[in-house]
């Protein structure tokens, strides 16, 4: 997804290619777009991204790495506050999406949950399996776009 103030649309697709086309995919981006941050999950094959645009000098790539402690005290992690703060601009109107009927699915189909300490907890991609649901690729690739990279080290760009 690829997200300018209050609007976002779907940048690009592509499924079961290897890690190198995927850089490949991104390095020409950042050549379209030279400031654009590009947010990647750099939680399992993102990662091996992550290091090859890096090894690459490809600008503004940052690698997000969702699980970790959120900035603030009532979310679990970046995912749980990277999908309020997408949950919150949707309910206020001020996100303009331009999404097709699978971001919307994914979108509505993602489940919060408190833990015991009261803090928002997004349900896990295992329990999404478990409900007979895939993994919400483009609904993460739309919260990583709120990625912030001074505070996660983190990156824009969902590797589907």
């Amino acid at each position: 997804y690829h997200r300018v103030g209050s609007n976002a649309w779907l940048e690009a697709q592509y499924g079961n290619i290897d890690t190198m086309a995927t850089t490949g995919h991104i390095a020409k981006l950042a050549r379209e777009y030279p400031n654009a941050r590009f947010m990647i999950d750099e939680i399992g094959v993102g990662a091996r991204v992550v290091d090859r645009c890096v090894e690459l000098e490809i600008p503004n790539v940052h690698g997000v790495n969702v699980g970790e402690k959120s900035n603030f005290e009532d979310k679990l992690n970046l995912r749980a506050e990277y999908y309020w703060l997408l949950r919150d601009r949707l309910a206020q109107g001020e996100l303009s999406l331009k999404v097709d009927d699978e971001t919307t699915q994914q979108l509505t189909s993602v489940k919060f949950k408190y833990t015991s300490s009261g803090r928002i907890q997004i349900e896990s991609k295992d329990d999404m399996r478990k409900r007979g649901l895939k993994s919400p690729d483009k609904a993460d690739a739309l919260m990583l776009t709120y990625a912030n990279p001074q505070q996660s080290g983190g990156l824009t760009y969902e590797t589907l």
